[in-house]
């Protein structure tokens, strides 16, 4: 069970939220959740590491949306309402709590920490029954927690601290209110107190600095994605036919034997291309996955810097292999039109 000692620097705890609209996204943001959807940036052999607190028989997050609403006595939500806000607490990639091993960088099990019982408990006081699932994540560089809450207010909210609720009024949905930038700056304020004995701060309050949201950071793997997806279009073999010979050589024979050797050329320019092809798909997968590790690796600039070294490498790597391709191909080629030459120089004989 993780113990620290705070000599170095403190570094911040972090709570960022992203508000969905719709129960498709809310099915989409679950799929990642639970790791039902490709997440390239997560490490298969550490998923065992990831736990659920609340929704253990992972149930659907859009039905535990609308049974919560039910239980709140709300009727069906306006039209573009937030129905669900997705927020990620966790900690600076540097932050001394994690203990990461000195030679692979990976941090220790958070389970049965002190640092997984407070934070647990602190959601739990913060958003009562609003909040509906929680889950924590080390299968990828840095554990996180994704809580998804319900922004229900007012009275029978659900909210514990009552923070800017008027009991006289009835229970609302509303995510303006509930993470308004007071309420969120409240919050962070909060949530770093609740750290402090895990050597974590609070940001700087009133900061200008740049905070992206996570579709923001998904996106940006996604960006580097696009850059890349060019440089792995896959080579369609062009065949190449062989002049008409003269009239004087035309022959049931002689055109049978030309079909043949036409057909080999073509199936050896195909093969060679084909191979080039799989090299280049090969490189160009691994480019793809290190440009989608981008997406939440992000949690911190310098978590972002360093997916985006990654993706930069993989996708120089991706160019020489175009860059291979192009010389294969182009030798392919050259050799098809010497085999043609030959031909040629029989059927003209």
């Amino acid at each position: 069970m993780p113990t620290t000692t705070h000599s170095a620097p403190m570094a911040h705890a972090i709570i960022r939220i992203e508000k969905i609209k719709t129960r498709q996204g809310i099915g989409q943001r679950q799929a990642h959740n639970d790791r039902s959807k490709y997440t390239p940036n997560a490490d298969e052999s550490r998923s065992h590491l990831n736990q659920e607190y609340l929704n253990t028989e992972n149930q659907s997050i859009v039905k535990l949306v609308d049974k919560r609403m039910e239980a709140a006595g709300l009727g069906k939500p306006k039209e573009g309402a937030v129905l669900c806000v997705e927020v990620l607490i966790t900690a600076g990639p540097k932050a001394e709590i994690w203990q990461r091993d000195k030679q692979s960088g990976e941090a220790a099990d958070m389970r049965g920490s002190e640092w997984e019982k407070q934070t647990l408990a602190w959601a739990k006081r913060e958003w009562g029954d609003n909040l509906v699932a929680m889950k924590l994540h080390q299968d990828e560089k840095t554990p996180h927690f994704q809580c998804f809450v319900v922004p229900i207010l007012g009275k029978d909210g659900g909210l514990a601290g009552e923070v800017n609720l008027e009991n006289s009024k009835g229970a609302r949905l509303s995510a303006r209110d509930m993470f308004s930038p007071q309420t969120l700056s409240q919050l962070q304020t909060d949530f770093a107190e609740a750290m402090q004995p895990f050597g974590l701060e609070r940001g700087i309050k009133g900061s200008r600095a740049e905070h992206k949201t996570m579709r923001q950071m998904y996106a940006l793997g996604g960006e580097k994605a696009a850059e890349i997806a060019p440089l792995v279009e896959p080579i369609e073999p062009q065949p190449f036919v062989l002049a008409t010979p003269p009239r004087s050589l035309f022959g049931k024979g002689l055109e049978e034997w030309r079909a043949k050797q036409q057909e080999e050329i073509n199936a050896e320019i195909a093969r060679q291309v084909e191979a080039a092809n799989k090299r280049l798909g090969t490189v160009g997968a691994v480019a793809v996955a290190a440009s989608g590790a981008a997406e939440e690796s992000e949690r911190s600039r310098t978590w972002a810097g360093d997916s985006l070294q990654k993706a930069d490498a993989a996708r120089s790597e991706a160019k020489n292999a175009q860059d291979e391709v192009n010389k294969e191909t182009s030798q392919a080629q050259a050799e098809r039109e010497r085999h043609a030459a030959e031909l040629d120089k029989v059927l003209l004989q």
